[in-house]
């Protein structure tokens, strides 16, 4: 078991010792491709989607005034949906955001026409177009799918793909724009945000990308054959057309298997609202990390340096027991969520809290092997001072 020491020295050289392993254990499993899934299990780990997932249970949800969901997850047919975008567009949206990509005319002339024609119609529309072909090395697209009506430039465009480094775990970010054959091409909720607000160019901060705020949130879904009968949640509003009951466009986000149209929502009011959930920076995390470690070990010097005081011998040995032990620290953590959960709601800042959690359980191993460094020191210095003494007495009897 390892030696309590009370010297805030040590107790700062046991927390770097487990931040150190934690550091070694990431790069060694980072190089060992048979630990990859359980690296990406780690790294995709966010208190941030817990939290969004409380805020779900324990609140009402906040009716949304400007953004409306048309729902046409059963129609195939592209006259169906022109026959939609059409009736849309009698009740004035502001801006017709379109979730769909009519990728050729699929056999059916007419229907793609009657789609173009109605969509060119709309005051104000922003149709989705996919890239292609990620380049690993490159971090880059290199190629897209867009609309068939699209390729003149007269339409504006959006894409509404995800972060490549969100492909394998919940969505939580949003890119305004990114680099696409050396130019720079605006994401769908950007876009219909900046059609919606022109505020929201001047807004977007300088870094491109930013948490998405999933706040509970009901955004009206209208079904494609109920418009008339909800035409006040149309007029002046931005207008999602996209499918909120198709497997195939659904992702992953904090709510679990998610339509990314409401996706897009979520996306498209963060935009808005220019509602900043701030990561705090590799740097910052770090540091706030190391502090929150070193808190952590001073804190449990100082749980058993009084319960060791206790009079009732019993006593003392309920806190030694192992059980308790973990109960306790099983506390502490979730005091630590509770303070990350507060400054996240009230301030809007999440704090990665992965490298703290694993640090914090590494801290009885930095014990043991802080002792073992001491005590192979300590070895040493006996050794080599016996061995001096021995000499020194050796030089004295001579003379």
């Amino acid at each position: 078991m390892p030696k309590r020491r009370h010297n805030i020295i040590d107790q700062v050289l046991v927390s770097l010792i487990a931040v150190l392993i934690l550091g070694l254990l990431d790069t060694a499993a980072s190089r060992i491709h048979l630990l990859d899934p359980l690296c990406r299990a780690i790294n995709n780990f966010h208190l941030s989607d817990m939290f969004f997932q409380i805020m779900d249970d324990t609140g009402e949800k906040t009716e949304s005034s400007l953004i409306t969901i048309v729902d046409v997850s059963n129609l195939h047919d592209r006259s169906e949906i022109a026959n939609v975008i059409d009736e849309i567009n009698e009740y004035e949206p502001a801006v017709l955001g379109i979730d769909i990509i009519f990728d050729g005319l699929k056999g059916d002339t007419i229907g793609s026409e009657r789609v173009a024609e109605a969509i060119l119609n709309t005051s104000q529309p922003v149709v989705a177009f996919q890239l292609t072909q990620y380049d690993n090395e490159k971090d880059i697209f290199t190629q897209s799918r867009h609309s068939f009506f699209t390729t003149d430039g007269h339409i504006t465009e959006g894409f509404s793909n995800i972060d490549a480094d969100m492909l394998d775990g919940n969505i939580r970010r949003i890119q305004s724009e990114m680099s696409f054959q050396k130019k720079n091409v605006g994401s769908l909720s950007y876009e219909i945000a900046k059609a919606f607000d022109s505020k929201v160019a001047k807004e977007q901060p300088a870094s491109g990308k930013r948490m998405i705020d999933f706040s509970p949130t009901h955004f009206p879904e209208v079904p494609y054959d109920s418009i008339a009968e909800n035409s006040a949640l149309l007029e002046g509003r931005i207008v999602l057309l996209g499918c909120t009951h198709e497997k195939e466009d659904t992702h992953y986000s904090p709510y679990g298997r998610t339509p990314g149209v409401l996706i897009q929502a979520y996306a498209v009011q963060t935009f808005l609202e220019n509602k900043q959930m701030d990561v705090f920076s590799d740097n910052v995390a770090i540091l706030v990390s190391c502090l929150v470690i070193l808190l952590t070990q001073v804190f449990k010097d100082k749980l058993d340096r009084l319960t060791s005081k206790l009079r009732n011998r019993y006593v003392r040995q309920l806190f030694n027991l192992p059980l308790v032990k973990q109960i306790i620290n099983f506390v502490w953590i979730a005091f630590l969520i509770w303070i990350d959960f507060l400054v996240f709601v009230r301030y809007g800042y999440y704090i990665p809290f992965t490298a703290i959690l694993l640090s914090t359980a590494l801290l009885g191993d930095a014990e043991e092997v802080y002792d073992s460094i001491l005590d192979i020191f300590k070895k040493q210095y006996l050794v080599n001072g016996q061995t001096v003494n021995n000499n020194a007495e050796k030089e004295h009897v001579e003379q």
